[in-house]
């Protein structure tokens, strides 16, 4: 049963408050904030984060890499899976930790986007760029 106030439902405003809330989870950690994602969700530590360079913190955990590539799972899971990225850019989305992380080689080449610490899409693989410039002479 759902009780209603005017055109708010009070499940409504439980939601509401568990988002809230969420963004107090403490310091030096990362709050997902797309509860449900299938490979996890809540805080992310900072050593399931990469760094500038695609790096993870924690060395300990080279071998727990999941069994397979799945939406929720943190950045280092991601990176221990598909292996080393060509280009990594971090920013922020309205106080949300984003990442993308580009690569054009290896196991699963492709174009992963992270939004709190969690994967949320992946694309194929972009064109490798064609060398502009003079064909080579032919003997």
């Amino acid at each position: 049963m759902t009780v209603r106030f005017g055109s708010v439902s009070v499940a409504g405003l439980g939601v509401l408050a568990a988002v809230l809330l969420a963004g107090c989870a403490g310091e030096g950690t990362v709050t997902a904030r797309g509860a449900g994602a299938a490979g996890g969700s809540g805080p992310v530590p900072p050593s399931e984060l990469v760094s500038a360079e695609g790096a993870c913190g924690d060395a300990a955990a080279e071998g727990s890499a999941p069994g397979k590539l799945d939406f929720g799972l943190t950045e280092c899971e991601v990176v221990r899976l598909a292996g080393p990225f060509d280009r990594v850019e971090i920013g922020d989305a309205q106080g949300v930790r984003v990442v993308t992380m580009v690569s054009t080689a290896g196991a699963r080449p492709g174009i992963y986007r992270f939004e709190a610490g969690r994967l949320k899409s992946v694309e194929g693989a972009p064109e490798p760029e064609k060398k502009k410039g003079k064909p080579a002479p032919r003997h």
